[in-house]
């Protein structure tokens, strides 16, 4: 079990890394378009606050896969986990798996790996920030065929699957008593107001930017999203 978990842990913190981080370089200045009103959180977001919460993910799940192996095998001393549990050291034992574990784990890896097929099919094209380069192609290939903007559907799915995998039963910081200190607790409402923030800002985002393809492209944008009718969630928005 501890070998299991751990490798998921590895795949979560892998993904969610992979999901805030730009995968070409920013746009020029003069390709960028002027952010306002909600549009403005979510390169801010990205490319401060959420360096800072992938590396700190990184470390929860190091930090758990370390108490799972001085636990449950004889790799690392059991002390270990006396060390880095704020409650009675047994309840080390009750960091496991569970339903809501597998829940927030296929959300955020599946929402990573949603993020990797746009940077693979966009390119360089695709910059955190809200912009429009010189030779920019509208890309109308998978996962763009399935919905317009699925990398925001990807970037929520793995905000939401990262707040269940911190909070939930058979977690280390639930288990261990860390979840309820203040600084802990700090993180986790910051981290679910950004996400909230984060949902609102890519619902609207993707109306400004449907509009920029659709004076770019013209005919070709209104044949795409006639054939791709929603842009987050495939028949319902």
């Amino acid at each position: 079990m501890a070998l299991i978990k751990s490798v998921i842990l590895f795949l979560d913190a892998f993904h969610l890394w992979t999901a805030v981080t730009p995968p070409a370089g920013a746009a020029r200045p003069q390709e960028r378009v002027q952010s306002k009103g909600w549009e403005r959180p979510i390169g801010q977001y990205l490319a401060y606050i959420g360096s800072y919460n992938k590396s700190l993910y990184a470390i929860i799940c190091t930090l758990e896969s370390i108490v799972l192996f001085a636990v449950h095998t004889d790799f690392l001393p059991r002390r270990i986990s006396s060390m880095l549990c704020l409650s009675d050291a047994e309840n080390c034992s009750n960091i496991r798996i569970t339903p809501a574990f597998v829940l927030g784990s296929t959300l955020l890896i599946t929402g990573g790996q949603l993020r990797l097929a746009c940077y693979r099919t966009m390119g360089r094209f695709f910059t955190f920030e809200l912009s429009m380069r010189s030779d920019h192609a509208l890309c109308t290939s998978f996962p763009y065929s399935i919905i317009r903007h699925p990398s925001y559907t990807g970037l929520c799915a793995c905000m939401v699957g990262e707040a269940i995998l911190l909070c939930c039963n058979g977690s280390w910081l639930r288990e261990c008593g860390w979840l309820g200190t203040r600084p802990v607790m700090a993180y986790f409402i910051t981290l679910v107001l950004l996400m909230i923030a984060t949902i609102i800002t890519t619902t609207k985002r993707t109306k400004v930017e449907d509009k920029m393809l659709k004076e770019r492209f013209g005919a070709e944008w209104e044949t795409w999203a006639k054939r791709t009718p929603y842009s987050l969630i495939p028949y319902i928005y």
